[in-house]
């Protein structure tokens, strides 16, 4: 499976205010797996999904709902 890649932002993250870097990811559901590159923290791995994958997740959602 293809890994999707995003724009890598500068961001830090809130819990331990540090750079968030990018890297590989695995989002799951329903038995589904997507490898998709997200910026993420090195401490703590919390992870930012920007807007636009955040409504493709949704609209990928609704239709494996929807089966």
């Amino acid at each position: 499976m293809e890994v999707v890649k995003t724009e890598p932002v500068d961001i830090r993250c809130e819990l331990d205010d540090v750079d968030m870097v990018q890297k590989p990811v695995e989002v799951r559901y329903l038995g589904h797996t997507f490898p998709v590159e997200l910026m993420s923290c090195p401490v703590c791995g919390q992870v930012y999904i920007p807007e636009s994958l955040r409504n493709k997740m949704r609209e990928v959602e609704e239709t494996l709902e929807n089966k």
